[in-house]
């Protein structure tokens, strides 16, 4: 059983480099890097990237020192690991660090839960408010045949507060072009707001599709995931979170 002692040792080696095994969704990946932080029983962070202990269809098997020794070792993240339920997850974490560490993480895990349901609940209702001072401020920057469909368009994306946010950000992005911003600079004008990069393909439509330099937009986001010959001749837009997923 892992317990206490083990993510002490393991803490030793953070600054170091280290090699992770571990299971990604049924597959076995390598991970070597400098180990940043270790938060007990959740994950480490190395400077590249986070991994769970014990995750949802991740899980870490072994972790090896700089000089080879086995710092942490997990037997219960079979090569096929791909747990993606609260039951499972609870099982091979009470076989990996015991019933009471299993049990707290649960629970903190459910208080953590019902803290983000409230947090949602309010954030959804700021953005249905939102949604007339968005169509009034989309008016003056998308196309004058389009402002009717702009309406619409808003209204039904102002239900939530994730898809409010790509209204948000696509007017901040139509904004700046209509300064006379470059696309480029256009699009860093939304980079502190926390897009993510499924939201950030869906501000590069409605950009592409509403505002004058729509198309001027559309083929600088395409070529930064297109070939150059292939910009032009490629017809919507390439969302990255689906892009990255095939």
């Amino acid at each position: 059983m892992i317990d206490k002692k083990v993510m002490e040792e393991l803490r030793k080696n953070v600054g170091k480099s280290v090699n992770v095994e571990y299971v990604w969704y049924g597959s076995e990946h390598k991970e070597k890097g400098v180990l940043k932080e270790v938060n007990d029983f959740a994950n480490i962070e190395l400077k590249s990237a986070g991994i769970p202990f014990v995750g949802y269809g991740c899980a870490i098997q072994k972790i090896i020192d700089e000089n080879g020794k086995v710092v942490y070792d997990n037997p219960n993240i079979i090569s096929r690991y791909d747990v993606r339920d609260d039951g499972g997850l609870d099982e091979v974490r009470k076989a990996t660090f015991g019933h009471q560490i299993a049990n707290k993480m649960r629970g903190e895990q459910e208080a953590e839960r019902k803290r983000w349901e409230k947090k949602k609940e309010k954030l959804d209702k700021q953005a249905q408010k939102n949604s007339a001072s968005f169509q009034d401020l989309g008016r003056s920057l998308v196309k004058s045949d389009l402002v009717e469909e702009w309406t619409k368009h808003v209204a039904i994306n102002t239900k939530d507060f994730y898809s409010a946010g790509v209204i948000d950000a696509s007017l901040k992005v139509m904004k700046a072009l209509s300064e006379g911003k470059t696309p480029k600079e256009a699009e860093e004008t939304v980079y502190d707001l926390g897009i993510t990069g499924f939201q950030m393909g869906c501000i590069a439509q409605a950009v592409s599709y509403f505002h004058s330099r729509g198309e001027e937009f559309r083929e600088y986001w395409n070529g930064q995931y297109l070939p150059k010959d292939k910009v032009k001749k490629t017809k919507g837009v390439v969302n990255p979170a689906v892009w990255a997923i095939g």
